[in-house]
């Protein structure tokens, strides 16, 4: 995937899986296959702002405030980060957010 637009939000898949926090890092498992993941700092971010309410953009300006990384390669790594999360159907995106 190259470059998301910048409006389109992030939505966790959360009828299907079970996540925790713990010492900065998200452990998150499907219990429908079994299959568990586990994500660093700038994926326990990804994933806490994956609500549906916090556009693609929303992501790489909190990304930049927390770290010491360019702009460019902000979006890159999370162009990817957020592919592979939705190959493993943890994430799903779409074009506005939405009401629970």
């Amino acid at each position: 995937m190259t470059g998301l637009n910048d409006e389109l939000t992030i939505h966790r898949r959360e009828e299907r899986l079970i996540a925790r926090v713990i010492d900065g890092e998200a452990i998150i498992v499907d219990f429908k296959t079994g299959d568990h993941y586990s994500l660093n700092q700038i994926g326990t971010l990804v994933w806490e702002m994956a609500d549906g309410q916090h556009s693609f953009q929303d992501i790489v300006a909190s990304i930049l405030e927390r770290y010491d990384i360019s702009e460019a390669q902000a979006r890159a790594d999370l162009s990817k980060l957020v592919s592979d999360m939705e190959n493993e159907n943890l994430v799903v995106l779409g074009e506005a957010p939405i009401s629970s």
